[in-house]
């Protein structure tokens, strides 16, 4: 079996600033916070950082873990509003006919790694579609670090093998250093897509088995992921 996980937000989709826009408005919501937070990092990042930095950036306090969910909860309450704003919403290039042709295979268990919490990674995916294609994942729930993300995804996916079935490749395909990072700290594949904020030059330096301008010639990018070497 080949175990493929995605990174969400700039590999699958661009949601055209949904989420941050979601937290923005959880802040607001919960601590009268007004800002667009155009000065907090999100790419590439967990959920839960992100949210640290807003209250240790904007509120000038560590936040409890109850904190923390009370933001995620309205975060998540917001989500579907702000996804039907997003005109410029889309699944990026090639990604609906990837997802289609590994899904019919028996021998690919399909699975994310992001940052998003589980229901945010729901919604966004399932706005455009694709949440039926992922059988486990992942999230920025399960953890702030990004190794240990991608080893929750790896966990869960094995959790789904048949007896006597065993693992012959591990594959993330993610637009971030932090992917490529991560999968090399965990010592899986990575292929690296410029679709993202990060040029092919930047995701070439940070040594991705493969790295490509973006996913749109579905032939090469499904020759890599099921190629034996």
């Amino acid at each position: 079996m080949r175990i493929i996980l995605f990174d969400i937000d700039g590999t699958l989709i661009n949601s055209d600033g949904a989420g941050r826009r979601s937290i923005a408005r959880a802040f607001n919501d919960c601590y009268g916070l007004e800002s667009d937070l155009c000065d907090i990092e999100f790419h590439g990042r967990a959920d839960n950082g992100i949210l640290r930095d807003v209250f240790e950036k904007k509120l000038g306090k560590s936040p409890s873990e109850n904190e923390i969910q009370r933001i995620l909860d309205a975060l998540v309450r917001h989500l579907p509003e702000e996804l039907q704003r997003s005109e410029n919403y889309r699944l990026l290039d090639g990604v609906a006919e990837i997802l289609e042709e590994l899904s019919h295979r028996n021998d690919v268990i399909l699975g994310l790694e992001t940052g998003n919490t589980e229901p945010a990674a729901e919604l966004k995916l399932s706005h455009g579609g694709i949440w039926r294609y992922f059988r486990c994942g992942g999230y920025g729930s399960d953890s702030d670090i990004r190794s240990e993300i991608v080893r929750h995804g790896i966990r869960k996916a094995r959790n789904l093998l048949e007896p006597g079935q065993s693992v012959k490749a591990v594959w993330v395909v993610g637009d971030t250093p932090a992917d490529i990072e991560a999968a090399k700290s965990v010592g899986v594949h990575v292929l690296a897509t410029a679709t993202g904020m990060h040029s092919l030059d930047i995701l070439c330096s940070c040594g991705p088995d493969v790295a490509l301008p973006d996913l749109s010639n579905v032939p090469q990018v499904l020759s890599i992921l099921l190629s034996d070497s």
